[in-house]
């Protein structure tokens, strides 16, 4: 990716880089979900309400991790500081993204979900009772197998802003940790 001199141009490929990755799960998923791209602030279908409710759940996994290696979630780099939004979690949160992703499309794949676990309804699309005794059912068991990482990925952040003290020098290594922790993201061919 060719270098951005600005947050919100780099804001801007992310942007069309998530249109594109959404646009794309929509053929790895069940026609019947109904799913056409992210949508929410309420989610209007099956797969948006599940990525919702999981960015949630994710969230806040990754606060506890940043509150537990010292740092404060409120104070990021990428998502502007705002009150009340914990900046550096969201931040974080973007590293696990793609994972949780896939892990969304697996349950709808191995029906642990399916489409009558949803009632869809005016004010959104709303995940029912049985649907989310198995939901959080299988995200404990996925949580388990996430939290080293999670662990591990807010540690790195912690200890790379105690090393690095010269902002030149701190954008070089900050870009360096992320190339990192998503090649541990990517899968093995």
């Amino acid at each position: 990716m060719p270098e951005q001199n600005s947050i919100d141009s780099l804001r801007g490929i992310e942007g069309w880089g998530a249109y594109l990755h959404f646009q794309s799960i929509q053929y790895y998923l069940p026609s019947s979900l109904n799913f056409r791209g992210r949508n929410r602030r309420p989610p209007r279908d099956p797969f948006n309400a599940i990525l919702s409710l999981g960015y949630t759940l994710l969230h806040s996994q990754v606060v506890l991790g940043l509150y537990g290696s010292g740092l404060d979630p409120y104070i990021g780099f990428y998502h502007q500081l705002d009150y009340s939004r914990e900046s550096l979690a969201c931040d974080v949160v973007e590293l696990f993204r793609a994972l949780y992703d896939a892990w969304s499309v697996d349950c709808f794949k191995s029906r642990i979900l399916r489409v009558e676990d949803f009632s869809e309804t005016s004010n959104g699309c709303f995940l029912g009772k049985a649907g989310r005794v198995r939901f959080y059912s299988a995200f404990e068991q996925a949580k388990e197998q996430w939290q080293t990482l999670i662990t591990h990925t807010c540690e790195e952040v912690a200890r790379l802003i105690k090393q690095v003290d010269d902002s030149d020098d701190y954008h070089i290594a900050l870009e360096s940790f992320f190339l990192n922790q998503l090649s541990m993201l990517t899968p093995e061919e």
